[in-house]
């Protein structure tokens, strides 16, 4: 049972052959060192050894392919997630609730607006579209009436007046 951590260690920081070594040079040191009874308590101390000890390594072996694969995908998100950043500072994207009311806005699509984005945020889409109709996006995402859905140009009208054609 003292060698249970070379196994360990050899199963976190290599393969299996690392594992089928170190359960090998485990078994060879425990019946050189140790004195037994008899041949079949040595075999039997042997087997259980060599089973448990490889039980043990496989789960130490698939937690850290585990590890290395959750590292991998935590890489990978952050550089997905500046990618998502970098796009989304160049693009104009507003979200909205069910109700037609701004919840996401990003500074491009802010300043084609004429506001800040913490000005657009909890507003109505009505506001800066007048002809924007919730109630029939609503209805067609529903399976609704697909001629209720509205028209794919919008005029929108800035805080100063201005308008500005807009499209989906």
């Amino acid at each position: 049972l003292p060698m249970v951590p070379a196994v360990m260690a050899a199963a976190l920081l290599a393969g299996r052959p690392a594992i089928l070594l170190s359960i090998i040079l485990s078994i060879s040191i425990n019946l050189w060192l140790l004195r037994w009874d008899s041949l079949l308590d040595a075999v039997t101390n042997t087997i259980l050894f060599a089973i448990i000890a490889w039980l043990i390594g496989e789960v130490c072996n698939r937690l850290a392919l585990a590890l290395r694969a959750e590292t991998a995908l935590t890489k990978n998100l952050a550089v997905r997630k500046t990618l998502l950043k970098a796009i989304l500072k160049s693009v104009p994207v507003v979200t909205l609730d069910d109700r037609g009311m701004v919840q996401r806005v990003t500074l491009a699509a802010a300043e084609i607006l004429g506001v800040s984005p913490e000005e657009a945020l909890g507003r109505p889409f009505q506001d800066f579209v007048p002809e924007f109709d919730d109630v029939a996006l609503l209805k067609a995402q529903e399976g609704g009436d697909g001629s209720a859905l509205p028209p794919a140009c919008w005029t929108a009208r800035r805080p100063n007046g201005t308008s500005l054609p807009l499209t989906i």
